[in-house]
């Protein structure tokens, strides 16, 4: 099964980029620095999503230690009344 795409070839860009200076003509340097200034914020939101990610997964990792020694802690103290040392 084939899957059909147009991919624009070089003669098509030039097309779009002199239709895109013909419609946006002074306001591309406007346009340009917003499209910009919303890439860097959707870089700092992602990399806050990121850091959040990061921080809840250590914070998770020490929490299963402590409950891994409190286990072990529990599973000792069975062992020595099932022993007799108490």
């Amino acid at each position: 099964m084939e899957i059909l795409a147009w991919v624009p070839g070089p003669f098509e860009i030039g097309i779009i980029v002199v239709v895109g200076v013909i419609i946006f003509g002074r306001n591309l340097p406007t346009l340009a620095r917003n499209v910009g200034k919303s890439f860097v914020e959707f870089k700092k939101g992602f990399k806050d999503i990121d850091d959040e990610v990061s921080e809840t997964t250590k914070s998770l990792k020490a929490e299963i230690e402590e409950i891994k020694k409190v286990k072990d802690d529990a599973v000792a103290d069975v062992q020595e009344v099932v022993s007799g040392k108490t």
